[in-house]
C-alpha cells in the first residue's frame, strides 16, 4: 500500500470519528433544548383519575379514596405539591396539597384501637354506655376498674366497624364475620363470589381472610395458614386480608417468595366497599385506589395538564 493510499485511508477515519462526535453532542444539545426557553424541572402538579365513574366530592368514601390516591402520589412523586382528582366522568374531586391541612377526622376500624372500653357513668340513663377513648385498659380506667365491675371489654361486630353502604348491609348474613363481609362487597359488585371457608374466589383469584391472633394462635402462624389455603385454592394470584396486625418485615419476605399473594390489612375493606360504592371493581381498590397515571403539570412555568392512562403498581 502506497503512503498516498495511507493518508488518504486516515483521513477517512479521522472524519468518520470526527462525525460521531458531532452527531452524539447535537443529540445532547437537542435533547436539552426539546422545549426552548423553558428549564426543565420536575413536575409540582399531577392530575388523576380515580377508577369511579361518578360522586359526591362532600361524600366521606369520596374523600377517603381521594386522601389515599395523592398520599400515594406524594409518595412516589417527591416534588409533587398538588395532586388534582377526578373522576372517570371528569369532575372534580378534589385538589389536596402536600403538607396542607390535616387529614379529616376519618372513621377507623374499632379492632385498632383495642382495647375497647365501656363505661357506666351516673348521667347515663340505666341500660346505656358511654364508650371512653381508645387505649390501653390500665391507662384510660386502672386495673382495679375491672375488680369493681366498672369495665367491660366488648367488641363490634365487624360489619359495624365500617361505613358500609346501604346495599352492602343489606346482603349481609352475619354481620361479624369478615369473611362474610367479603363476600357481601363482591357481590353487590356483581362479581358473583363462592366461599370455601376462610377463602373467597372470584375467577381466577382468592381472597384469605385471617382474623386477629388470639390465645394458642400467632400472627405468623395465620399468614401461613393462609399461604396454604391459597396454594391449595388454585388461584393465579389473591390477597391475605388481615384483621390484626403484620410485620412488615415478614410480609415483605413472603411476598418476594410468593409475588402472586399479596398482604394488606383491615383498610382494604373499607376501601372495597367504597368502590363498590361508587360503581367501581373492589378488586381494582383493594390494594390502593385505582387510577390511571398523573399527567405532569409542572416545572418553572406550567404547562397545560393533560391525562395520560395507565394503571396499578401491581
Amino acid at each position: 500500500m502506497s503512503e498516498a493510499t495511507q493518508i488518504v485511508l486516515t483521513a477517512a477515519v479521522v472524519a468518520v470519528i470526527l462525525a460521531s462526535v458531532a452527531a452524539v453532542v447535537m443529540m445532547r444539545r437537542a435533547r436539552r433544548s426539546e422545549v426552548p426557553g423553558r428549564p426543565v424541572s420536575a413536575p409540582e402538579e399531577v392530575t388523576i383519575t380515580l377508577e369511579v365513574a361518578a360522586g359526591d366530592a362532600r361524600e366521606p368514601r369520596v374523600r377517603r379514596l381521594v386522601d389515599q390516591a395523592a398520599d400515594r402520589i406524594f409518595r412516589a412523586m417527591p416534588s409533587v405539591q398538588v395532586v388534582e382528582v377526578r373522576s372517570m366522568t371528569g369532575a372534580l374531586l378534589g385538589r389536596p396539597v402536600r403538607g396542607g391541612p390535616a387529614p379529616r377526622e376519618i372513621a377507623i376500624p374499632d379492632f385498632l384501637h383495642e382495647p375497647h372500653v365501656r363505661r357506666r357513668t351516673a348521667s347515663i340513663p340505666e341500660g346505656g354506655v358511654e364508650r371512653e377513648g381508645a387505649g390501653s385498659v390500665g391507662a384510660v380506667m386502672g386495673r382495679s376498674a375491672f375488680a369493681q365491675g366498672a369495665v367491660s371489654r366488648e367488641r363490634a361486630p365487624i360489619a359495624d366497624r365500617f361505613d358500609l353502604p346501604p346495599e352492602v348491609n343489606a346482603r349481609l348474613r352475619q354481620r361479624d364475620d369478615a369473611v362474610e363481609l367479603v363476600r357481601a362487597i363482591l357481590d353487590e359488585a356483581g362479581l358473583a363470589p363462592s366461599v370455601d371457608d376462610d377463602v373467597v374466589l372470584v375467577a381466577d383469584r382468592a381472597i384469605v381472610v385471617v382474623p386477629e391472633a388470639g390465645f394458642g394462635t400467632s400472627a405468623s402462624g395465620l399468614l401461613n395458614h393462609a399461604f396454604v389455603r391459597f396454594r391449595a385454592s388454585g388461584a393465579r394470584s389473591g390477597f391475605v386480608i388481615s384483621l390484626g396486625f403484620m410485620d412488615p418485615t415478614e410480609v415483605r419476605r413472603r411476598e418476594l417468595f410468593e409475588p402472586a399473594l399479596i398482604h394488606l390489612g383491615p383498610e382494604a375493606l373499607q376501601r372495597m366497599a367504597d368502590a363498590v360504592a361508587l360503581g367501581a371493581d373492589p378488586l381494582r381498590f383493594a390494594q390502593a385506589p385505582a387510577f390511571a397515571m398523573p399527567a405532569v403539570a409542572g416545572g418553572t412555568e406550567r404547562a397545560p395538564r393533560r391525562q395520560a392512562h395507565g394503571g396499578e403498581d401491581r
